[in-house]
């Protein structure tokens, strides 16, 4: 089996059998590949392309299947590439129209952004079945921590400690769509909302989100940011790369509740931790990385009302490497 072949039918595992027909949203620029063979191995689907479809098109298509439990979406965005055209803090309008789909169930709709022809064979290298089974038996041993405890290596001094006790651990493995928003591929970690966040890091990782920090710095090395948090909230931001310091300091002084940690994730996916290596900017589908990774912003959409957020914004920072233990539990991951 070739490299493609196997990473169509990973992909494949994650589609709901119950859904008939499937509507593919992409832009041939950036999916030609991902596309020819989706059309050899999904034989019942039909093909938007953004290259050259309007609005209007994207409403034909979606409109009179909004209803229709049968028919579901695979929407591949390459969220960046627009970004890169436009203003920050606006969103592009060109293709507006998709949001119709997102708006359909979610058991019915599949979201792969950024995931471009040269990412899809390492996004999908991991069999899903061996994710899923990780990020439960994660969420097990987790469930039974107060307090996690994270450092870039054991041992060492600057350290965060992770409040979590009587938080509702949430599982995104590609399969829970019953339960949670969990249509976002690649996928494989688990979430909760902390109770507090407090300790000095120095990151070594990744900036991704609504503001395009994985776009303009990619990879962060070690030194250039350190990051205070206290009670759940960054209260101080330093180190050597001064203009990303200030781009951070800025966007916490436009929005304020960009400083709280709404999200403490683990992620379970070691195909993303191998691309990352391979990749100089940093993209949305870092976030389920093998290790932690702190989400800060507009809480999680599961558990809490997305009209009570209190910002629209949401960044996630995201630790190439690290130690985390959980009190009274003793080593959980190191990456």
């Amino acid at each position: 089996m070739s490299e493609w072949e196997q990473a169509i039918k990973y992909f494949l595992t994650y589609l709901p059998q119950r859904i008939n027909h499937w509507i593919v949203v992409f832009d041939r620029r950036y999916h030609a590949n991902i596309v020819t063979h989706l059309q050899s191995a999904l034989a019942n689907s039909s093909y938007l392309n953004l290259e050259v479809v309007d609005n209007s098109a994207i409403r034909k298509a979606e409109e009179p299947n909004r209803e229709n439990e049968e028919v579901g979406a695979i929407i591949f965005n390459m969220h960046y590439h627009e970004l890169c055209n436009t203003p920050m803090f606006r969103l592009p309008l060109s293709h507006e129209a998709l949001f119709g789909f997102i708006c359909w169930p979610q058991h019915r709709v599949k979201s792969c952004i950024d995931v471009s022809d040269s990412h899809f064979c390492d996004l999908f290298s991991d069999p899903p079945s061996e994710v899923r089974n990780a990020c439960w038996k994660l969420r097990e041993q987790v469930a039974t921590c107060d307090t996690l405890s994270y450092s870039i290596r054991k041992g060492e001094a600057d350290a965060l400690t992770i409040g979590c006790k009587g938080s509702q651990w949430v599982v995104f493995s590609g399969f829970e769509f019953d339960q949670y928003a969990d249509y976002v591929l690649p996928t494989g970690e688990i979430a909760c909302m902390p109770e507090y966040v407090d300790g000095n890091i120095v990151l070594d990782g990744w900036i991704i989100g609504t503001v395009p920090f994985g776009l303009k710095y990619g990879r962060i090395r070690r030194g250039e940011l350190e990051l205070r948090f206290q009670k759940g909230k960054v209260v101080n931001v330093n180190g050597s790369n001064r203009n990303l310091c200030r781009d951070l300091e800025s966007v916490f002084d436009l929005m304020p509740g960009v400083q709280v940690v709404t999200e403490v994730g683990i992620g379970q996916s070691k195909a993303v931790a191998r691309l990352a290596t391979k990749q100089r900017l940093g993209y949305h589908w870092h976030e389920p990385h093998y290790g932690l990774h702190l989400g800060l912003g507009a809480e999680l959409s599961d558990l809490q009302d997305p009209d009570e957020r209190t910002t629209g914004a949401h960044l996630d920072i995201v630790f190439s490497s690290g130690h985390l233990s959980g009190y009274n539990f003793g080593d959980l991951l190191n990456w």
